[in-house]
This record gives C-alpha cells, sequence and structure tokens, in this order.
C-alpha cells in the first residue's frame, strides 16, 4: 500500500477513534446482538457425487442506540468453511491450483476472522460525516449494482444482506428541493493485491466517488462520478445514473454506468406483490458489455476475485412466499440465466422460525451446464492451456441460526 493510502488510513483511523471517545458508553446506550449460523452441505449430480462441506458463521454486531449525537456501529464475525462451501477449497480442488502434496487433509480449510463494518456518524449543521470501516450501499438494483464499485462482487446464491466495507469516510449534504449529494474516499482498492508490491506515490490509488440526487413523492433519481481502483494501479473512471419509481403498486428502476473506454454495465428491473395470494415476485435483466459474447467464458477474473458474473447478458427472476401473519415461514425459489450460453443458477430456500430467537432451513443451489462444457453456470472454465476451473457445483444443504 502506498504512502497516500497509509496517511488516509491513519487519518480515517484518529477521527474514527476521535467520534468514538465522544460516544456515550452505558448499558442504555448501547445494543449488543449477532447470530451463529451451520450450515452442512452436500454434491448433487454425478459430478459432484460424494462431495460435501460445511460452514459455520459467528457475527457480532454492536450500535448505539436513542437519540445520541453521534451514533455508532461495528459488524464483526469469525467464519470457518470447508469443501463445497469454501471458494478456496473449490479453487484448490481444480486444476487451477495445486496444493503442495505435504500439506496434510484439510488443507481446504478456510478461516477467516472479519470486521465487515466499524465506523461512527454524526450530524453537524449542514452535513453529516461517517467515518471507519463503512459499506457504501450505492444503486438501487437487486442482484448486480453498476454504480457499486467499492466491495467485492458476489456470488450468485451468497448472503445479499452482508454489506461489506472499506476503511473511509463519507460526507452527505443535504440541499434544498429534495436535493442531496454524497461523496465518499477509501482507503484502499476494491480488491486486496494478491502479490503485495510498491506502488507509486499517485493519487489514482484512492477510490472516491460522488452523488447528486433528487427524491420526491415520485421517483428517486441519481447522477454518479466513481473512480473504482479494483488493485494498485488498475483505476477506471465510471458515470453512472439510476433511478426508482412505483406505479400501480409495482417497484420499478434502472441502474446504469459507463467508462470513459466505452464499458458499459446496465440493470433494470422491477418488484411487485400479487394481489390475492401475497406472493412476492421480482425480475432483473442485466447487461455487461465487458463479458463474454459467445458463451464461453474465462475463469480468470473469477481467480482474482474481480468478477463473479462473466457473460454479457443475464435474466433473474424469483418468487417469494412468506407467513402473512407472524413471518414463522419463508419460501424463495429464483434463476438467474446467462441469456448467452444459456446456463442458468437455479437457487431455493425455505426457512421456519420456530422459535423467535431460531431458524432453520435448507437450500438448493442448481447449475445446469454441463461439467465438460465451457458454460458458465455448471461448467469448466478455461484459465490457461490446458487448465479449467469449475467455480459452480451443484449442491444442496440445511442451515440453522440462532439469534442473541
Amino acid at each position: 500500500m502506498n504512502r497516500i493510502s497509509r496517511s488516509l488510513q491513519f487519518v480515517l483511523t484518529g477521527l474514527t477513534g476521535a467520534l468514538l471517545t465522544m460516544l456515550p458508553v452505558s448499558a442504555e446506550g448501547l445494543s449488543l446482538y449477532g447470530s451463529v449460523t451451520t450450515e452442512a452441505i452436500a454434491g448433487l449430480g454425478e459430478a459432484n457425487r460424494g462431495q460435501g462441506g460445511f460452514e459455520s458463521d459467528i457475527r457480532i454486531i454492536a450500535e448505539t442506540t436513542g437519540n445520541s449525537a453521534i451514533t455508532f456501529r461495528a459488524e464483526a464475525g469469525a467464519l470457518l468453511s470447508y469443501g463445497l462451501s469454501s471458494e478456496a477449497a473449490i479453487i484448490f480442488d481444480s486444476a487451477a491450483v495445486q496444493p503442495p502434496s505435504q500439506l496434510p487433509p484439510g488443507d481446504d480449510l478456510h478461516r477467516e476472522v472479519y470486521v465487515d463494518q466499524a465506523w461512527a456518524e454524526t450530524t453537524l449543521e449542514l452535513f453529516t460525516v461517517k467515518a471507519g470501516i463503512l459499506p457504501v450501499s450505492w444503486g438501487s438494483a437487486y442482484i448486480h449494482n453498476p454504480v457499486a464499485r467499492t466491495a467485492p462482487p458476489a456470488l450468485p446464491g451468497e448472503d445479499l444482506d452482508r454489506a461489506i466495507g472499506r476503511p473511509g469516510i463519507i460526507l452527505f449534504v443535504p440541499l434544498p428541493a429534495g436535493f442531496s449529494t454524497e461523496g465518499y474516499a477509501l482507503a484502499v482498492p476494491r480488491l486486496d493485491d494478491a502479490v503485495p508490491h510498491i506502488a507509486e506515490l499517485d493519487f489514482s490509488t484512492i477510490p472516491f466517488g460522488t452523488k447528486l440526487q433528487f427524491q420526491s413523492p415520485f421517483a428517486d433519481l441519481a447522477i454518479y462520478a466513481i473512480r473504482e481502483v479494483m488493485q494498485e494501479g488498475m483505476s477506471e473512471v465510471w458515470i453512472g445514473a439510476d433511478g426508482t419509481t412505483v406505479f400501480a403498486d409495482i417497484t420499478v428502476y434502472a441502474e446504469f454506468a459507463t467508462t470513459l473506454s466505452y464499458s458499459t454495465e446496465l440493470s433494470a428491473g422491477f418488484s411487485c406483490i400479487i394481489p390475492g395470494i401475497d406472493l412476492g415476485l421480482r425480475g432483473e435483466y442485466i447487461h455487461l458489455s465487458s463479458g463474454a459474447e459467445h458463451g464461453s467464458c474465462s475463469g480468470i477474473s473469477f481467480i482474482d476475485g474481480s468478477e463473479r458474473m462473466l457473460g454479457q447478458q443475464y435474466v433473474f427472476l424469483q418468487l417469494e412466499k412468506e407467513d402473512p401473519r407472524a413471518a414463522a415461514w419463508k419460501l424463495s425459489a429464483g434463476t438467474l440465466v446467462n441469456l448467452l450460453d444459456r446456463s442458468a443458477a437455479i437457487l431455493g430456500e425455505a426457512e421456519w422460525r420456530p422459535l423467535t430467537d431460531f431458524c432453520l432451513g435448507g437450500f438448493t443451489r442448481i447449475f445446469t451446464a454441463d461439467e465438460s462444457s465451457s458454460r458458465e453456470f455448471g461448467g469448466s472454465l478455461p484459465i490457461a492451456p490446458g487448465m479449467a476451473l469449475r467455480p459452480y457445483r451443484s449442491v444442496a444443504g440445511i442451515r440453522a441460526t440462532w439469534y442473541f
């Protein structure tokens, strides 16, 4: 990390620390809660027969409550994953990376202690400032946000509610007539460097963004200017816009971003509740101009973490049904289809909450492409001559979550 990034991290750490020393730390002013989730999965289909995995995730959240002048939130946890539950294990299992032969059994056990958020926020006379490890939640789309250029992309079926932060600062300024502006500057790139190196002293290594937003009873609109830094020395400027409106009880949204080199991303969709049966329906179309055009995806960007959707055009559909009385159960089924290679991710989930603080569930992730093909969802994606990565494996699993 270069000296500019280190200096920004030092300033942010000092600012966050100063804000935290002003917090009213007391049992009445602090809420502490979390969850423990354990899941076990088994491979489906001939290609995944005999394979399995497990994952255990402990997550703790602390935040201020009440009307404190300075608010604080921290979210951290510890994760253990093995086998088909571990992305690292899947990469080891492929021809992409061969682990050294002297490693003992269980070398694909992934251990991670993470801090997703740790920030403090205060509102002054003309603006609101937030500093620390914080997520930048920009965009209105559900599956893919073209204007969200700070956190690593997510996999189909991953926890969309997990908001991964980066060390930085956010400034929000309300303006007259329903307008507002917001900007951020971060201390680290979107992706961690795979190989550490000494970067040049260059302002382009600092990710930042700004948006101008307009909110009215009829629609929410925003325009964006963003410098994305994937890794040090790899930056791109994005110009984007998004909008959301409600028409006949149907929420409709569109989100768009383009670079100066004419790379374009678009998401457009809708969500609604079908009257009479209280069935949730969601749909989204996604276009990525930099994706594979002819149905043959490469696994290179999957390994370095820069991309999780490798094709060019997608459509997503989801149905969801929830207990209308006490939310004691929920069922959902969805599919994400690569329109060019015709492969699909089929995602199903069922949850039952017999107690207020305990939830049981089951889920499936089925990927339709043949293992020998280079189609995205289920196929073997080439990364080098004679080498391929098969990141998507069909599985079924059970999950238990205790909330405290």
